[in-house]
């Protein structure tokens, strides 16, 4: 009797096994690849000595890297630009202790350093076109701004300068001394006083009381309120 249906062709005992052989080495080359993209992930991918710098990376080398732009314009574009949302635009790290003489000629080099030879620029630029500072420098035990020069000025400010460790006080009017409380006051400092309004008094000395006070004693009782303004110098 004759089947109404399509007889499947049944494939060759050869055919099978290529067949069989495709699906394994497919499975093989997955599980590779994910292999590979877990182990991606747990390492970090690292530009070394010689090859192309990797963005997104962590790049390490021997020797000084140099990225140099010498088709514009100078003040018209920029050589190299860092930028970031929320985080550091640009990092510069020094952990090793000086030994010899560095590069740039300062003991101790920097993290970060900026050269120049024109007068008219400045070796590093800080611009902050909002409400905060333009360049900060801090410091849990060392000086948290240098400023050094051999022949100029050391430091030029344009502007108001505000300083924590200088104030304006009151002295009470039948009174002849007032202790101020608030400026960091070592025992080498130096207590700047200057009266500010007219008055019968002038400022006898001034003298450390504690860590963060002094006393402003002046040469009688004020018959009026008296203002005096401070600056602390340590």
């Amino acid at each position: 009797m004759r089947g109404r249906g399509r007889k499947e062709q049944v494939p060759e005992a050869g055919e099978r096994m290529d067949r069989r052989e495709l699906l394994r080495k497919g499975a093989a080359l997955a599980a590779g690849a994910a292999a590979a993209g877990i182990a991606g992930q747990a390492g970090v991918a690292s530009a070394a000595t010689g090859d192309d710098v990797v963005a997104g990376e962590q790049n390490t080398a021997t020797s000084e890297t140099t990225v140099e732009r010498s088709d514009i314009a100078i003040g018209s574009s920029f050589g190299y630009k860092g930028a970031a949302s929320g985080s550091w635009g640009v990092q510069g790290l020094n952990n090793a202790p000086a030994t010899g003489a560095p590069a740039s000629g300062y003991a101790g080099d920097a993290g970060v350093f900026g050269d120049t030879s024109n007068a008219s620029v400045a070796g590093v630029l800080g611009r902050n076109q909002s409400t905060g500072p333009a360049v900060k420098g801090t410091s849990g035990d060392g000086v948290g701004v240098l400023a050094e020069s051999t022949n100029g000025s050391a430091l030029e400010v344009y502007g108001r300068a505000v300083f924590d460790q200088a104030g304006r006080r009151v002295l009470p009017r039948g009174q002849k001394h007032v202790n101020v409380v608030g400026p960091t006051v070592s025992t080498r400092a130096a207590i700047l006083v200057t009266i500010n309004s007219n008055t019968n008094v002038t400022v006898r000395h001034a003298f450390r009381t504690g860590a963060n006070s002094f006393a402003v004693v002046f040469n009688g009782r004020a018959r009026r309120d008296t203002a005096f303004s401070y600056f602390v110098i340590n």
